[in-house]
Formats: C-alpha cells, structure tokens, sequence
C-alpha cells in the first residue's frame, strides 16, 4: 500500500496510532463485559471464553495483522513517511500530542475542541471520552 501511496502522492505521510496488544485485548473484553452481544457478533457463537477470544485476536484478528502490517512499513523502503502516535500519549494528552504531530508535518496548527469530538458509527453518533480511556 505505500509504494502505491507514495507514486500517487509524493509528499503524503501516514499516521500510525499504536497501542499495547494487552491493552487492545483489555479494551475488547471490557466491551464484551458491558454489552455480552458483542462477542457473538466478534467472534462467532464457537468461541466463549476470553482465553479463546484471546487467542483469536491474538493470530486471525486486531493483533497479527496489525502488527505484520506495521512491522513492514516500519522496515520497508517507506519507513520515513511513518509517523507513530501512542494511542496512550494522545489519550492523555490530546492537544500535545496534535501540537506536536503539527510540527512534524510542518504544518500551522488548527484549533480543536478535544472535550466535544464524536465520531459516527452506523448513522449513530457517539461522543468520545478520554478521561481514564487508557
């Protein structure tokens, strides 16, 4: 996909947000124990538990590949255009972290409202929080 980028778009950069894997797998199973719908519609009815949901995220799904995407652009021919963000450092501190990712793409900082940003899913709007997010 880069290569491609790079021919179509000379100039363009790509933000990668990584996190902890454990912390991917934390927030999954968090979300299973507030909705238990949502793992059936993850996973599938033959997978019930969270060593076999583990496992899943972990080889098929959000974990590997991921990570083998990553670790490609990170070591490809395309390596400088990657810029990584800590999805931990943004949560914490949105505006710092925006600041600075402004610099590194030189470019003049625009004005966000991080205590009203929401996103939309499904015709659905949902207002993100990032107080204790991590």
């Amino acid at each position: 996909m880069l290569p491609l980028l790079s021919e179509l778009f000379p100039d363009a950069r790509v933000i990668c947000c990584v996190r902890s894997p454990a912390w991917i797998i934390d927030s999954v199973e968090r979300a299973i124990h507030r909705n238990p719908l949502l793992a059936s519609r993850m996973f599938g009815h033959e997978i019930t538990n969270v060593y076999q949901r583990t496992e899943k995220m972990i080889k098929d799904f959000l974990i590997a590949p991921a990570v083998g995407g990553l670790r490609q652009a990170w070591f490809g021919e395309h390596a400088g255009r990657l810029i990584a963000i800590r999805y931990d450092s943004l949560v914490r501190d949105p505006s710092g972290v925006i600041d600075a990712l402004y610099r590194e793409l030189r470019e003049p900082r625009f004005e966000h409202d991080f205590d009203s940003l929401g996103i939309r899913r499904a015709g659905v709007r949902c207002l993100s929080r990032y107080a204790g997010s991590a």
